[in-house]
């Protein structure tokens, strides 16, 4: 009688801690009010198949995204007016690597790859 309640006891608890260690889609949900900035990775994750408001409320918090420029118009690997953007995001056991393109206009053409950016999004769609 007692084997069977250990055993029990045992199963109870490894179930108990397999649903509490299953990663929930909510882990991705930080708050970017302290630093304003929000990466690539984290501004997918908002992002559910239509346009995406992006304004501090919409987005948690934040107003701005940073990154390296990646897109270079002087060996023609770019669109004209579009410029690539990339940032990573550490999380915790593995990192992130994205990309992102911005429709700047003319203004793309004064960015070389390498350059840091910090775009303001709030406001955009």
């Amino acid at each position: 009688m007692m084997k069977n309640k250990l055993k029990y006891f045992l199963l109870l608890a490894v179930v108990i801690i397999t649903y509490a260690s299953c990663k929930k889609e909510n882990d991705y949900r930080y708050k970017f009010s302290e630093s304003g900035f929000i990466s690539n990775f984290d501004l997918r994750r908002y992002y559910k198949g239509s346009d995406l408001s992006l304004n501090a409320d919409a987005i948690g918090g934040a107003t701005s995204i940073r990154g390296v420029v990646v897109s270079d118009f002087r060996s023609g690997n770019s669109v004209a007016g579009l410029i690539a953007l990339q940032n990573s995001r550490i999380n915790g056991t593995a990192d992130s690597l994205r990309g992102i393109s911005f429709n700047i206009g003319a203004a793309a053409s004064n960015y070389v790859p390498g350059d840091s950016l910090h775009i303001k999004l709030d406001g955009g769609y």
